[in-house]
């Protein structure tokens, strides 16, 4: 995960292209933001944007059964995890 996001943003520094993070995805569209990109760099191949934005997730531990031997997933708690929205 952490190679991951290393690399999306060495491959944004190289492009020249500024990591834009978002607060509130649902109070910002990010398809008129890349449209208004569009028309002022082109349609031509390559990165064209990259958000990032913080999304909850469940967390989960391994539990291990002595008496059954069996490994179970329990839920642990909602966390929040790194998410990165690239564009081309």
């Amino acid at each position: 995960m952490l190679q991951s996001s290393t690399n999306t943003r060495k491959n944004s520094k190289e492009n020249r292209i500024e990591i834009e993070h978002i607060r509130s995805k649902h109070a910002f569209r990010k398809e008129d933001c890349i449209k208004e990109i569009l028309t002022k760099r082109g349609t031509h191949e390559g990165i064209v944007h990259v958000f990032s934005v913080m999304e909850p997730c469940p967390a989960y531990t391994s539990w291990r059964d002595k008496q059954s031997g069996k490994t179970i997933l329990c839920y642990k708690r909602q966390m929040s995890a790194l998410l990165f929205l690239l564009y081309r």
